[in-house]
């Protein structure tokens, strides 16, 4: 009878302990807030290791068409808010991208600078550019939440699809 409690003991502790595990992942999640801006970059930032990762969105790199070379900051250069430390070039195009808060670059994807096309594949994961520091944590306030990036997102495409109505009628088809 004694050996059945206790086994029932250490069952539900073992129960808790995985209870509290799979909340502390939770709570983990939550600690990583993602904000967009208006010209296509994304941060994540985590509040637990207070390190947040950039890059470009996916619509940035469809609109770039195929990234051939992404010109890389060096560990350890500070940068203020809207200063250019990364120049993303494609087939079509080169676009800088302009910084959305201060900080200080902590790593590079060292992964973009031997095959920059994994920016095209996954740009909102493994294509990210750096890792930073913040300076100012309150500069993420300004940004663009998911819906918000996501309404401009719509909005030119409702744009587009009129220009391209308007198109359609002055030729006639």
């Amino acid at each position: 009878m004694l050996a059945s409690k206790l086994f029932a003991s250490r069952r539900s502790l073992m129960q808790m302990k995985n209870m509290n595990f799979a909340a502390m992942q939770q709570a983990r999640c939550f600690a990583v807030t993602t904000k967009y801006t208006k010209t296509h970059e994304w941060i994540s930032y985590d509040d637990a290791s207070e390190v947040a990762t950039i890059g470009i969105t996916d619509h940035a790199q469809a609109e770039l068409g195929d990234i051939v070379h992404v010109d890389l900051p060096e560990v350890g250069t500070e940068f203020s808010k809207y200063e250019v430390i990364v120049a993303v070039e494609s087939v079509k195009t080169a676009a800088d991208i302009y910084q959305m808060v201060d900080g200080e670059v902590l790593e590079i994807n060292e992964d973009l600078a031997d095959d920059s096309s994994i920016m095209n594949s996954d740009a909102e994961g493994k294509g990210w550019i750096m890792k930073v520091k913040l300076s100012n944590k309150e500069q993420l306030g300004e940004l663009l939440d998911e819906s918000a990036y996501k309404e401009i997102l719509w909005s030119n495409i409702q744009i587009r699809s009129k220009g391209i109505a308007k198109d359609l009628v002055k030729m006639k088809l």
